[in-house]
């Protein structure tokens, strides 16, 4: 008899918008075994046939609430360290990996999510559904085994459903011979958009619906150090940017690549290991600091009676926005002059604020404060004129293990690190200043890793010399939710 796996991938609340101009990347897209692209990749446009993202936002929330509902729930491999270069769509709206699939390898663009722990990619058996995607025929390849398990992906706005298969899975060089993925055969009109054809979760195994290991997980200990990391080109401010930018920044495998960052990586340990969840130390405001504490004693079902006083906080490369308690919303918006909350129905927790104003925000890990980008603050217009525009940071109080979460509004100003101890705990999240100086950070770093050395840091960077050709004045990163904005931003969730 089949199981029924259910994969909760996070709810894309907007179908995927083609994208004519990208195609799926072929056997010469591959730079070399240790550069292989990463795609940023639309799942759906932030901005509407209005010109705004009024559309856009009730959706989002809606995606990230269902993302983080409470689910918890010997392979060969090649030794190798690598690098991925990442492609940026339609403004920084998701980022995706070219990954080889099967033997003969089939290359497909695969979204990197850290929030999210399953690998999937649409069958070529997919129904009408999956008309215009690139899809993966697993009879073709030699080495792939039918797990004959079923599985079924629930989204905000639609389902996927198939059986899981193994087969050889590869990202920049680096191959896993044996890894659980799931095929898709049907899913729900609009779900995904071509370049896209599927998700590979960079979470911990403890977070899959398949009950799979993750591919990262898997390939950990063949490399140098147990750890990835992503630097994230930013278009958001490139009025010349255009929906398919083919520098949108890195993810490096194995070893720290000291082209992309300079100074220490201040290390956190991991609260719990299912999403990369951290405690969060400060957040300021115009100079104002917010109160951030979490009652002692929390209302979810998801969390115990006696919860932290401090938010954690899942650092989740799939999201856009910043999602915080409502609490804590109110505080951070009280503090922006001309700001309010949106009263609109399904804009709950939203606020809007002068698209004139220049909003300094940072947040606080351990003991480093870190300045977000006023212009990744900045979502976009909510009107016609340009007059009002939506905040990076939103309320929602959160039936789940984490209380914030901390996507790309965030982790383009810094090199995020993401460092497993090889056990289960002790793994850590880094950050550390981009190394173009755009970074602004103050104290002093918690340097403490043992996942990652110098010598591992120097070893990669030796072997991605060309990295630094990268315009960091343009960043990328993996998502989930896109959405579009006036100016035709995109956001993930």
């Amino acid at each position: 008899m089949n199981m029924l796996s259910t994969l909760m991938i996070g709810s894309l609340a907007v179908p995927l918008l083609a994208l004519s101009a990208a195609v799926p990347p072929s056997s010469n897209s591959i730079l070399d075994a240790r550069r292989i692209p990463l795609t940023h990749t639309p799942h759906a446009k932030r901005v509407g046939p209005d010109g705004t993202v009024r559309g856009w936002a009730p959706r989002e929330k809606a995606k990230t609430e269902s993302k983080y509902a409470t689910r918890l729930a010997p392979n060969s491999a090649t030794k190798r360290d690598g690098m991925a270069t990442l492609q940026d769509y339609y403004i920084d709206a998701a980022y995706s990996a070219s990954v080889s699939i099967g033997t003969p390898a089939q290359e497909f663009y695969l979204l990197l999510d850290t929030g999210s722990a399953d690998l999937f990619i649409v069958g070529s058996s997919c129904d009408s559904s999956c008309s215009g995607l690139t899809t993966w025929d697993p009879t073709s390849s030699s080495t792939y085994t039918n797990e004959s398990t079923a599985f079924e992906i629930t989204y905000g706005s639609g389902d996927a459903s198939g059986y899981l298969v193994s087969d050889t899975v590869s990202l920049a060089g680096i191959s896993e011979t044996s890894q659980t993925l799931a095929v898709v055969t049907e899913i729900s009109s609009g779900l995904l958009s071509s370049p896209l054809s599927g998700i590979m979760g960079m979470g911990f195994e403890a977070l899959s619906s398949s009950n799979s290991v993750p591919w990262w997980q898997a390939e950990s200990s063949t490399w140098t150090s147990k750890v990835f990391a992503f630097e994230l080109a930013r278009y958001r401010n490139i009025a010349t940017a255009t929906d398919f930018e083919t520098q949108g920044g890195y993810i490096d495998l194995g070893a720290l690549n000291a082209s992309h960052y300079s100074g220490d990586v201040n290390y956190i340990t991991c609260s719990a290991q299912t999403y990369w969840e951290i405690p969060v130390s400060g957040l300021s405001v115009e100079g104002t600091s917010i109160d951030i504490s979490i009652s002692s004693t929390s209302s979810s079902s998801s969390k115990s009676s006696s919860s932290s006083s401090t938010p954690q906080a899942a650092i989740d490369t799939g999201t856009t926005m910043i999602s915080v308690t409502t609490t804590v919303a109110a505080a951070v918006y009280a503090a922006i002059s001309g700001s309010s909350a949106m009263t609109e129905s399904g804009y709950e927790g939203y606020y809007e604020y002068p698209c004139s104003s220049s909003v300094n925000i940072s947040l606080t890990f351990g003991d480093i404060t870190y300045t977000i980008d006023p212009d990744d603050f900045n979502i976009g217009a909510l009107d016609s004129q340009g007059t009002s525009c939506l905040g990076g940071i939103y309320g929602s109080d959160l039936d789940s293990t984490v209380d914030w979460i901390i996507g790309d509004t965030f982790l383009k100003n810094v090199y995020s690190v993401y460092s497993y101890s090889g056990t289960t705990t002790g793994s850590q999240v880094g950050f550390a200043s981009l190394a173009d100086g755009s970074t602004v950070s103050t104290g002093s770093a918690s340097t403490t890793n043992s996942s990652t050395s110098s010598s591992s840091s120097n070893s990669s960077s030796s072997s991605t010399s060309g990295a630094s050709s990268l315009i960091r004045s343009k960043t990328c990163i993996a998502g989930l939710l896109i959405i579009v904005l006036t100016a035709g931003t995109i956001i993930l969730i």
